[in-house]
């Protein structure tokens, strides 16, 4: 194909690719192997990132389990008591059956996670913020305390998104988003991405991803592509509307508790607060418990009830009828998770759109 000196990459659909000599051209082969519009995703994404080495996956699971299946039986990853319920099922009903345990502990408390970095510990694995209770964890820290006891430390940034904070410049050593909710950002694609600036981790994902064969499709990394072009405009309008909209939830009489990292204002997370650039878009709150919540989730009209986050439209979940959690009833109570729990993600409408929705429903 002759350079056209687009704009815009062009969709390879082409599954095989022809050679002059068998194996000798070091092009492109074979469509799972490597297709050149994943190619410039993965680039793009690398240096979205602040890391050398990018692979994109099927989806954000896909992309948990192909790090994960880098470990070796016996090995324990240390966890953060609260994580996707996605990656719970992944560890219970799939890597403890090959030898690969998570051990979770509350790493807000720095002094109990170095505590348990047992020799068989080889990797942290920790989202910030927490979905979806939106805990905000010091990275830094972490990722000082893990390095000193030559373990790795693995972040999932999903809820944050490049846009807000770069684990990889917080120390990080593989950093593991869903690009399926702020990357893309138009609600039309599942994936998800591994990166890493450690070449012999890059080698290791790059042939579970040939060799698995969970990657992403060409015309997949083309809307990637194009949601990219305006992911720091998207989410700059929506943090905006989410500060508007926490405002709104504050003074409401009917709203019992919010989670929010733009809230924590306790000195002792000054540290954490600065390497995030911004507070993202999710909201998590707490009904009072005179109000009826299923009554308030019919009383909604612009907002949907849907799953997912980080599209251009406002989301509300119910987490305890919406997700399959993995969580027994005495866990779920514990982290405060019943039907008066709510999150919210902040879409690109008005926001005062938004906040009189919520003010009707609450009525």
């Amino acid at each position: 194909m002759k350079q056209t000196n687009e704009i815009i990459p062009s969709v390879c659909l082409s599954t095989i690719f022809a050679m002059s000599v068998p194996f000798t051209d070091g092009g492109f082969q074979y469509g799972r192997v490597g297709n050149p519009t994943r190619m410039i995703l993965e680039k793009t994404l690398a240096q979205l990132e602040k890391a050398k080495f990018c692979s994109v996956f099927s989806s954000g699971s896909s992309a948990i389990a192909m790090f994960l299946l880098t470990l070796h039986p016996g090995d324990t990853v240390l966890c953060h008591t609260v994580m996707y319920e996605g990656t719970q099922r992944l560890f219970q009903n799939v890597f403890n059956q090959l030898d690969i345990h998570c051990l979770c502990v509350d790493m807000k408390n720095l002094k109990l996670m170095e505590s348990n970095m047992k020799p068989n510990v080889k990797w942290i694995f920790f989202e910030s913020p927490t979905n979806p209770m939106l805990e905000v964890l010091d990275i830094r820290s972490i990722c000082r305390i893990a390095h000193k006891h030559n373990v790795k430390v693995a972040v999932d940034n999903t809820l944050a998104s490049p846009a807000v904070q770069k684990p990889i410049l917080c120390g990080a050593d593989v950093v593991i988003e869903s690009v399926t909710k702020a990357i893309n950002g138009h609600s039309d694609v599942i994936g998800g991405l591994v990166a890493t600036n450690n070449a012999e981790i890059s080698k290791k994902i790059t042939l579970l991803q040939q060799t698995i064969g969970a990657i992403l499709s060409p015309f997949d990394c083309f809307l990637v592509l194009r949601g990219l072009k305006t992911l720091h405009i998207r989410v700059d309008a929506q943090q905006k509307n989410t500060l508007d909209i926490v405002d709104f939830l504050i003074k409401h009489k009917n709203i019992q508790h919010i989670n929010f990292p733009g809230l924590n204002s306790r000195s002792e997370h000054q540290l954490v607060e600065k390497q995030m650039q911004g507070c993202g878009s999710i909201v998590s709150f707490h009904l009072k418990r005179t109000v009826n919540p299923f009554t308030f989730l019919k009383r909604l009209r612009l907002i949907t009830i849907a799953q997912s986050f980080g599209g251009a439209e406002t989301i509300i979940q119910q987490p305890t009828r919406m997700m399959n959690l993995s969580l027994t009833k005495n866990q779920r109570r514990e982290l405060g998770i019943d039907d008066w729990f709510f999150r919210l993600s902040i879409g690109l409408e008005n926001s005062e759109d938004i906040i009189n929705d919520l003010r009707e429903a609450l009525k």
